[in-house]
């Protein structure tokens, strides 16, 4: 099943507009896998190679610079630079190897992000918090608005600020995080 990452998705411009997080759908096998994500390495600029090991995780970001990335995901790249054309979209990729046992934090984004989840599976959650940025928020004081497992081709749209929790379920978790950067709030010039 395709979906549309356009303006002509109504529904995604109003959530953008209104600052609220969406379940896009899936896109079908992303065709990006463990072993295209691990033959970047060598090539990536060592300050964009972070690792947590608390965590067993890591994290390369500004992939968007690469020339290794595959063609369809650059693709996503460019379609998302068409709408949020007063920022600039990155793209990072998250990885880990093992089920993350609760320590994933509740947390929020400077940037508005879509996320793509190319391999594995996570629980991803969105709560309601007027915490702001930085404070870990627990969910025993929060509500949760919106609790779903992705699966590899599910991509969701999560606005800037708004508290939420990605966490891998059993082994491998490979995500692709496309993030609108810059200083302007999407909301601001997408009605």
């Amino acid at each position: 099943m395709s979906i549309d990452i356009s303006v002509n998705n109504k529904q995604w411009m109003q959530a953008i507009a209104e600052q609220k997080h969406l379940y896009l759908g899936n896109i079908g096998d992303p065709k990006f896998s463990l072993y295209q994500m691990i033959k970047l390495i060598p090539h990536h600029n060592k300050d964009d190679i972070i690792f947590d090991e608390d965590r067993e995780r890591f994290l390369l970001s500004n992939c968007h610079k690469r020339g290794r990335v595959p063609k369809n995901i650059i693709a996503i790249v460019k379609d998302l630079q068409k709408i949020f054309n007063q920022n600039k979209v990155t793209l990072d990729i998250y990885a880990s190897f093992y089920e993350d046992l609760g320590r994933a934090s509740i947390h929020k984004d400077l940037a508005s992000v879509i996320y793509l989840q190319s391999v594995g599976e996570v629980d991803w959650s969105v709560w309601e918090s007027d915490e702001p940025e930085g404070v870990v928020i627990d969910p025993d004081k929060s509500t949760c608005l919106f609790d779903r497992r992705l699966v590899p081709g599910d991509m969701m749209y999560m606005p800037r600020h708004k508290a939420h929790r990605s966490m891998p379920v059993g082994h491998a978790r490979l995500g692709l995080s496309f993030a609108a950067d810059g200083g302007v709030d999407p909301s601001s010039y997408i009605k």
